[in-house]
């Protein structure tokens, strides 16, 4: 799912427990990891979705050091 095509709240608040448990993952491309990654992972705990189950892939000129800040956190 690529949930910025209408604004990250939006499109999670549009998220029912249904699309979510279908889902395998959320692709990530404009804003902060952080602020997106914390979005994903309340709303997901918000319908009883476990966040472990899920994948998010960040495509927004993420560089190495990045990618070290998300592996440690």
């Amino acid at each position: 799912l690529l949930g910025d095509t209408i604004g990250q709240d939006s499109f999670l608040n549009c998220m029912t427990t249904l699309y979510m448990k279908a889902s395998t993952g959320y692709r990530h491309d404009s804003g902060p990891w952080e602020t997106a990654t914390t979005k994903y992972i309340n709303r997901l705990k918000e319908l009883k979705v476990d966040p472990l189950q899920k994948s998010i892939v960040y495509s927004n000129s993420i560089n190495m050091f990045d990618l070290d800040d998300i592996a440690n956190n």
